[in-house]
């Protein structure tokens, strides 16, 4: 079991990703192919805010509306928030919404907590099945930290937040793409890793000029993002919800 602590959900996924980077026999468990995995993560961070600019991973608008209609179920968060005004217990969680996914969401529960019925809601705990660190991750703590932001303010004053993260998962491929935003240059990184391997290997086959776009959308969405120049819209955490505000 891996143990991380944070500042906040910002210096979560830049750090993490860095260590992961330069330090991957410290931080990944196994290596598959182009995948690096880690087993059992716990993640700790003192609060939840997060400024992350999905645009900077190649995410447009349409990408946040698919994800929180795909994970959120409204009407029952909108039951989640009246639950928690009305509670008298201690703990009180909230599950994400997975119909149709048959291999199960990746979000799976937050559960929030209190030492006393007469305080406010200030702990949470945060239930992943699996997640892609270098990208994925991103849209996915925003979504936390915009629930979370939410939450009635009469009864919630969220700060501690801990990840449970059964499977984490880093794809050699994909972080070719994003590097820079880790202010990290391939060449700083030790091959001698397999992972870091993979890497190189992927850079030289898929992001340098001349190569040929992949015939998989996945890599070919990403070598657009990468070679292109044109600088996407800008998505700003402070204007999305989840719920609309009334």
């Amino acid at each position: 079991m891996k143990v991380r602590r944070y500042k906040n959900f910002d210096e979560l996924f830049y750090n993490l990703n860095r260590e992961i980077l330069k330090s991957p026999q410290n931080s990944l468990d196994y290596t598959v192919s182009a995948i690096g995995y880690a087993d059992d993560v716990v993640i700790q961070t003192e609060s939840h805010d997060c400024t992350l600019n999905l645009a900077d991973f190649g995410y447009k608008m349409a990408k946040w509306t698919r994800t929180v209609n795909a994970v959120v179920g409204k009407i029952n968060l909108y039951n989640f928030h009246q639950e928690l005004q009305l509670a008298t217990s201690n703990c009180c969680m909230f599950n994400f919404y997975n119909e149709g996914m048959t291999k199960g969401g990746s979000l799976i529960s937050i559960v929030l907590r209190r030492h006393d019925k007469r305080c406010k809601w200030k702990e949470c705990t945060v239930f992943f099945r699996t997640v892609e660190v270098e990208r994925e991750f991103a849209i996915y703590l925003v979504l936390l930290h915009i629930l979370l932001r939410d939450l009635p303010k009469s009864c919630c004053n969220v700060s501690d937040v801990t990840l449970f993260v059964t499977q984490m998962s880093a794809s050699a491929v994909a972080y070719n793409a994003f590097l820079e935003y880790f202010d990290l240059g391939v060449e700083e990184l030790d091959e001698t890793h397999p992972f870091i391997k993979a890497i190189k290997n992927a850079k030289q086959k898929y992001f340098t000029e001349g190569c040929k776009l992949s015939n998989y959308n996945v890599i070919k969405r990403l070598q657009n993002f990468y070679f292109s120049k044109e600088e996407l819209p800008k998505i700003r955490v402070m204007d999305l919800e989840i719920l609309e505000n009334d």
